[in-house]
């Protein structure tokens, strides 16, 4: 699949401390916060970003025809309105991975939402609630070694959850 030429970034987000929470407040209390989410990302979408569950508490967008700035300023509103929500006196936060993405690149669009979900790692690794960007160097040299950086990134986060 082929995007149009403008600027795109895509980002991975995953919801820190969900597995706490479920286990808890109960799997239905998860899914009316996850509801709770969902509505502030329609709040926020409009016609440069668009907002898909990817499945549990993980997200994904799709930035069009933003600079990196402007994308920096979206995750700065998405961070803030979601740490505005308290559920159950629960403030939940969201780990950020994006990537820049133009057709040049060597691999698809699958392969830089695996590049973001590396950033978001990245994030929970170094302390949660905040964005880490792939930049498009970093997102070659990944690309290059995809499945054993994915896969190290996943045994620290163990580690560290622990």
């Amino acid at each position: 699949m082929k995007l149009s030429n403008e600027p795109h970034y895509f980002g991975f987000m995953d919801l820190d401390g969900f597995k706490y929470f479920n286990d808890t407040f109960t799997h239905k209390a998860g899914d009316e916060l996850l509801q709770q989410i969902g509505r502030k990302f329609i709040e926020i979408s409009d016609k440069n970003i668009v907002f898909y569950r990817k499945g549990g508490d993980e997200f994904v967008f799709m930035t069009i025809d933003l600079s990196h700035e402007q994308v920096v300023e979206k995750i700065n509103i998405i961070q803030r309105e979601i740490n505005k929500i308290l559920f159950k006196g629960f403030t939940p936060s969201l780990s950020i991975g994006m990537v820049y993405y133009d057709n040049d690149y060597p691999f698809s669009i699958t392969d830089a939402l695996t590049i973001a979900d590396i950033g978001m790692y990245k994030t929970k690794i170094a302390g949660k609630n905040k964005c880490t960007y792939i930049s498009k160097s970093e997102a070659l040299e990944i690309y290059d070694n995809m499945s054993y950086i994915l896969e190290d990134c996943r045994r620290k986060t163990k580690r560290s959850i622990k």
